[in-house]
């Protein structure tokens, strides 16, 4: 008879041993990072023109330079202007001196019809006088509000601290009224402009904070989605967006410039909606890669190559596509070894 302490020996060995958390693997969706290059500009630009015509006297910032504190960008000679001024000054003075004659003498003339030495006719001709005389007076305070207006235009301005990107004006130069004599740039922020896919869009939108990387300068930052075109284009069929730098990035860059070739990092949905598997859950026989469920029923996959796990997990991936395993199903890893 076959002692008790032997049957329960081989009960237990037969038995199936017990699976632990570290013994299983879930199917994780598979991704694809995407590259988008692009180039830096600056955040706005704009034209600069001179609203009055006449002779350049000075140009105040050169190409790469920021204008001024105060804004100008360039003078332009307002001698004629001034002159008019101190015309315009005289004949307010000689207006001003006929307005104090003529109500002087329509106080004359009131006096002498009240003592009936004088017609009402008089009088009314003389009040007619010192009213032109007072409009007379208005019209030139207007003209001298005008030419100082015109004086102040004779400076060119520009937003202060832009940087200048193209002068076309000397010193000297003759300026004509309405054309750009350069142009100016914001360059305290910088802009990487792309044309993206909808998906790519999506991405973009549903991200709070952007990948790039700086290849020629090796430097990695973030950025931000900032201006979405509405605008369909039919030949790329793209989309127009804008990223905005952010100020972080932009402090370690050797320098705020357009141009800077800039790649974009978006983790995308793999195309092929392939899953990830550790590699170790994946066995091979005659050439087939199977994986096993937690019941034991086996799968063919195809294995497409490798993959990232997800973040802190250091074990090898493998990019994998079946019509049989879906995202979230649970498949068994081999026992780890023995101690």
């Amino acid at each position: 008879m076959i002692p008790r302490a032997c049957i329960v020996f081989l009960v237990l060995l037969f038995l199936p041993l017990p699976l632990h958390a570290d013994q299983t693997c879930t199917a994780l969706p598979s991704e694809t990072l995407a590259r988008l290059t692009g180039f830096t500009r600056a955040r706005a630009s704009m034209d600069i023109v001179s609203e009055v015509p006449g002779r350049c006297l000075e140009v105040r910032a050169d190409v790469g330079q920021p204008v001024p504190a105060d804004g100008v960008f360039a003078r332009i000679d307002p001698t004629f202007v001034r002159l008019k001024l101190e015309a315009n000054r005289v004949a307010r003075q000689q207006a001003r001196l006929q307005l104090r004659f003529d109500e002087r003498e329509v106080q004359r003339a009131r006096k002498l019809l009240s003592d009936r030495a004088a017609s009402q006719a008089r009088l009314d001709q003389l009040e007619l006088r010192r009213d032109q005389s007072r409009l007379k007076l208005d019209q030139l305070a207007t003209e001298r509000r005008r030419l100082e207006e015109t004086l102040a235009r004779h400076t060119v301005p520009a937003p202060a601290g832009w940087l200048v990107m193209s002068r076309s004006l000397e010193p000297g130069q003759w300026v004509t009224a309405g054309v750009p004599l350069g142009r100016a740039g914001d360059y305290t922020d910088l802009i990487v402009p792309l044309a993206v896919t909808m998906p790519e869009l999506e991405r973009l939108q549903a991200e709070k904070r952007i990948r790039l990387f700086f290849p020629d300068q090796d430097i990695r930052g973030w950025s931000v989605l900032h201006r979405i075109s509405p605008r369909f284009d039919p030949a790329t069929r793209k989309i127009r967006v804008e990223l905005l730098v952010d100020h972080d990035t932009l402090a370690r860059l050797p320098r705020r410039q357009g141009g800077l070739r800039v790649e974009v990092l978006l983790t995308m949905a793999d195309p092929m909606h392939a899953l990830r598997v550790p590699a170790a859950a994946v066995t091979e026989r005659y050439e087939e890669h199977w994986l096993t469920r937690e019941n034991g029923t086996q799968v063919r996959v195809i294995v497409l190559g490798p993959a990232e796990g997800p973040e802190g997990d250091h074990r090898q991936w493998l990019r994998v596509i079946s019509p049989d395993i879906h995202s979230g199903d649970v498949f068994l890893l081999p026992p780890s070894p023995a101690p």
